[in-house]
């Protein structure tokens, strides 16, 4: 909590919950907008809409008043075309949302930043200094700088060989110095997350994952016999070098050294010094470069992989990690607080209704963040606004009713087996708290986006998932 100590009012909008304010009308998408999904969630109508809608309402009324659930039930089902309200229940309430607070990261990054924007992780290379320069990459696993060090090695002999010992630096100022966001325990990094720096290697958490990346960089071009490189590395900020302007070079394209023409036979020996024929003259290595260069980098990976990757495991990492995107993306700071502002801002760009809704972070770790299922649902439908086809990766990363991910073990009850692979949703869990957000194809042949939020339930965790399964299925059509 005494990170959010002096934050300003600049941040007052995360901090505390959005007042009630008039929202703005629910945009209507295109009939073609089903097709548009993916091929699980476009099923033909098999009974018709009224039949459909009165006996999903009559289930969905039963199910969210179950005795094991209490009274902290909040429930909304709206068309995907039309963001008509079928069904709600509480549906303005403030709830603790859980990893579906993962659903906002997804769409708020693939907006700010782009779905095709490629993490590039650069290495700038200056005299015998070469700057290991962090793009904030999620999914940089060792194996991916290993092959950057192998780049940059063949670069530095095309380019010049040092004429000493090479000195390694690296550059994480992307992001601001991680903290904890507000209301997580002091275990949270590194048990639950690991801390997002610009710079790190996935699957390995420590207390400066920055250092241990260019640590591993710097071994892994010591492998390469025919460069010597100094012990440790160093820490610099963006404003102590600069890069010269420029692509990365390719080695293949540099021209090989022309070798020198042949010379007439002279007809004269006595007109100037023989020629040995067996002195060929060495070819001249370009030179090395002084000014800051641009020699190598990585940039296998978009933000729609790493949405990709976040959604089906609900990896608290990546979604820490891809909060902090969104900060920079809008320019502003990139601490914890400044990102959880950054994605409110975002939603609201996107006419996402905000009331009663509070961001800490990206993950839903933190049981401060607070979000209605009116606002949960309308952050799946605008996922699918056809002016922006980008958005929808989210949707395509959701896991999948008794298939993938954190679902893939679940819908497999007798009342809920029909909608296997029918409903699309990310999962949340915490203590207490039960919640299940996406997209279900009723049996009508109408897509709906749905969210349901439940906290303080009165039963066990399995008890809260069965019946929160049972709403999904009810949504699909299901009996």
């Amino acid at each position: 909590m005494a990170a959010l100590a002096g934050t300003g009012a600049a941040l007052s909008a995360t901090l505390l919950i959005a007042p009630p304010a008039a929202e703005a009308k629910v945009p209507v998408w295109p009939a073609g907008v089903k097709t548009a999904l993916p091929a699980n969630l476009q099923s033909p109508a098999k009974v018709s809409t009224a039949r459909y809608l009165a006996k999903m309402r009559k289930r969905m009324k039963k199910r969210s008043r179950k005795r094991d659930l209490g009274r902290d039930v909040s429930v909304f089902v709206a068309d995907l075309e039309t963001g008509k309200r079928v069904f709600s229940r509480r549906a303005r309430n403030a709830q603790t949302p859980a990893s579906v607070m993962k659903s906002a990261t997804a769409l708020a990054v693939l907006s700010a930043r782009g779905a095709y924007h490629q993490f590039a992780t650069k290495v700038i290379r200056s005299g015998n200094t070469l700057t290991l320069v962090g793009s904030g990459d999620p999914l940089l696993e060792s194996a991916d700088i290993r092959e950057l060090a192998s780049r940059t090695a063949l670069a530095v002999r095309e380019y010049g060989e040092p004429t000493g010992k090479l000195r390694i630096q690296f550059d994480d100022s992307l992001f601001e110095w991680p903290t904890s966001p507000a209301g997580w325990l002091s275990n949270y990094y590194p048990s639950y997350a690991k801390r997002p720096f610009g710079l790190t290697r996935r699957w390995i958490s420590t207390n400066d994952g920055a250092k241990d990346a260019a640590t591993y960089f710097r071994k892994a071009l010591r492998e390469d016999e025919n460069l010597a490189v100094r012990r440790g590395v160093i820490r610099v900020g963006a404003g102590e070098y600069e890069a010269a302007p420029g692509t990365v070079p390719d080695p293949a394209a540099i021209p090989a050294p022309t070798p020198p023409t042949a010379e007439p036979v002279n007809p004269d020996p006595a007109a100037s010094p023989a020629v040995d024929p067996t002195t060929v003259p060495s070819p001249v290595a370009p030179p090395v470069p002084i000014a800051p260069t641009l020699i190598a980098q990585f940039d296998d990976h978009t933000v729609a992989d790493a949405v990709t990757a976040m959604m089906p495991s609900s990896d608290n990492s990546i979604a820490e990690n891809l909060i902090r995107h969104v900060a920079s993306a809008r320019g502003a700071s990139t601490s914890a607080e400044g990102a959880a502002a950054a994605v409110t801002a975002e939603l609201k760009s996107l006419r996402v209704p905000l009331r009663n809704t509070r961001i800490v972070d990206g993950s839903g770790l933190s049981r401060q963040n607070k979000m209605s299922a009116r606002t949960s649902a309308a952050i799946n439908r605008a996922m699918m606004d056809p002016s922006r086809p980008d958005l929808s990766t989210a949707i395509f990363a959701m896991p999948r009713a008794g298939v993938s991910g954190t679902l893939s073990s679940r819908f497999g009850s007798k009342k809920t087996k029909c909608a296997r692979d029918r409903v699309s949703a990310k999962t949340g869990t915490l203590r207490s708290v039960v919640t299940l957000s996406g997209v279900a194809a009723g049996k009508d042949g109408r897509p709906r986006v749905f969210s349901i939020l439940i906290n303080d339930y009165r039963s066990y965790t399995s008890t809260a998932r069965y019946w929160i399964d049972a709403m999904g299925a009810a949504i699909a059509g299901c009996r």
